[in-house]
């Protein structure tokens, strides 16, 4: 494929096939015209008939020197945008028409960085394995070996190219029974009940840390409806609207002798049990006071699990809304256009 590939720089240096063209900051472009990988060809290249008459003489010729031979049954032509005479073309190189989105090495070209839809894939494949490898006697030690090699490769791989959407962290607080939740508590750890612990971990790349790193303003922008008060944290989740308790009352917050309590710890049918480290001085018995006017609010508890609410544009979750509020924040968009 050596051969191939000088074959194809030198057309292009001398502007019989035009690539892809990135530009930079300082004006300057870098233009990627092919990309090799085994056996399997990318070549980018502008909509002319032309282009396709030097791209079809390029690879006979690489056939008659090299021995190889092209699929040309296999060989896709893949228009981008729109194309009028996109049969001509691939009547020139001898080839099909593919659209996008496609596949390629296992990626999504032509895909919206920022849709569900690419992750699903990547999802189902490791619930796939994750569900063959319960039914194999394994050891730990082995189960352990193939969840960092297997599993945490596989969406590294894809992070490569597409970053993983805000609607994970959403799945992670709602999906209690899922296998590949618990692997990833069992891998990080858990901080609380909706997320993991921060990643500090000295891998180069790691999947969860992009995610975990997503948490501070996600949830700054969630709000939690109380069900059977085993979930929701007393003082760190803002469940009664304003702002999370050890915000609005940050010395008591110091003061209490469980600061991870959950609702269900504090609550009950006589009324609130608040605990603290030490007897309170007069002017926090006054605080105190307040906290509790402000939890005459609390409407009781139902059945149903506690659960966790989008309230940054008072609509339901999406990712656009998490996208919006990343712009409007000052975050930089770093993706393609």
């Amino acid at each position: 494929m050596e051969g191939l590939n000088n074959m194809l720089k030198t057309v292009n240096q001398n502007g019989w096939l035009r690539g892809f063209r990135v530009p930079n900051n300082a004006g300057n472009e870098m233009e990627v015209s092919h990309l090799l990988y085994v056996d399997d060809t990318l070549v980018l290249c502008e909509a002319k008939a032309e282009q396709m008459r030097y791209l079809r003489l390029i690879l006979i010729v690489f056939e008659f020197v090299s021995g190889l031979h092209v699929n040309w049954r296999k060989s896709r032509l893949i228009p981008v945008k729109e194309v009028a005479d996109a049969q001509v073309l691939a009547g020139i190189l001898g080839c099909e028409i593919d659209c996008l989105p496609t596949a390629y090495l296992g990626l999504s070209l032509g895909s919206r960085n920022k849709v569900m839809e690419v992750w699903s894939g990547v999802v189902e494949r490791v619930e796939r394995r994750l569900a063959r490898w319960k039914t194999q006697y394994l050891s730990l030690g082995g189960r352990v070996i193939l969840i960092n090699v297997v599993l945490d490769s596989l969406p590294t791989y894809v992070m490569s190219l597409f970053p993983i959407p805000a609607k994970v962290e959403k799945r992670f607080n709602n999906e209690n029974q899922a296998l590949w939740k618990e692997v990833v508590i069992n891998k990080y750890g858990q901080q609380g009940q909706w997320c993991t612990k921060p990643v500090t971990t000295a891998y180069a790349v790691s999947v969860w840390r992009s995610i975990r790193a997503q948490w501070p303003t996600f949830n700054a922008n969630v709000g939690f409806t109380v069900g059977n008060r085993r979930k929701i944290s007393f003082w760190n989740d803002n469940w009664l609207g304003y702002a999370p308790l050890k915000d609005m009352f940050p010395h008591l917050f110091c003061l209490s002798l469980v600061s991870e309590a959950s609702i269900g710890d504090t609550w009950s049918l006589q009324g609130w049990n608040l605990y603290f480290r030490r007897s309170l001085n007069d002017w926090e018995v006054i605080r105190v006071t307040e906290l509790l006017k402000d939890l005459d609010t609390f409407n009781g508890t139902s059945h149903n699990e506690d659960s966790m609410i989008w309230k940054s544009d008072g609509k339901d979750f999406t990712v656009k809304s998490v996208y919006t509020l990343l712009n409007s924040t000052g975050h930089q968009n770093t993706s393609w256009p």
